[in-house]
């Protein structure tokens, strides 16, 4: 037996629930902290605690397809040692490390998902927790695309009530479902 299906069934247990998990902490992550936490110190430390968790949860997910899981693993896990080193080094030399790696994880898990929800078999509660996942991680990289290009080319996006250079992730996660549900 290989050590990747060894640890596929340690985590088989966690595997089975992730995607309920993972869909409630996505709910909270995205609509609940970016919009209830005070900006500042207490905000940024929920909003990095909870994409942490986000992203492990994601990962727990992956288990399930081990090329995947080799490939998302590693990734996940540089992004949330770079969004907490963030903390260390100077904002500016880290943002676009810190969300262009955070993308790429939120993107791999988001198509291990897909491949879980849309491949063959019966439709369970999984899948549909699943599904639902898929697209708020839709909205979520999306917002972390648009937040990379904030900071990539300043001024690239601008109006009146859009602060030049927004970091305030709110911003991004309102412009991204805006967007996606054609709301606006």
């Amino acid at each position: 037996m290989s050590y990747l299906q060894q640890l596929a069934d340690c985590v088989a247990p966690l595997r089975k629930a992730s995607m309920g998990v993972l869909l409630v902490l996505l709910v909270i992550a995205v609509f609940g902290v970016p919009f209830f936490a005070e900006p500042g110190l207490i905000g940024r430390i929920a909003q990095d605690m909870m994409l942490s968790l986000v992203l492990l949860v994601g990962v727990v997910s992956a288990t399930e397809r081990p090329r995947a899981f080799l490939l998302i693993a590693p990734v996940a896990l540089l992004a949330i040692v770079v969004r907490w080193a963030s903390w260390l080094v100077q904002a500016n030399l880290t943002l676009e490390i810190r969300d262009a790696t955070t993308l790429a994880a939120v993107a791999l898990i988001s198509v291990t998902i897909g491949m879980n929800v849309f491949g063959p078999g019966k439709v369970t509660f999984d899948r549909i927790h699943g599904a639902i996942a898929l697209y708020i991680l839709v909205g979520v990289a999306w917002a972390q695309a648009y937040q990379l290009v904030s900071i990539l080319v300043p001024k690239a996006f601008y109006s009146a009530s859009l602060h030049t250079n927004s970091l305030d992730r709110s911003t991004w996660i309102y412009f991204s479902f805006v967007t996606l549900t054609t709301a606006g």
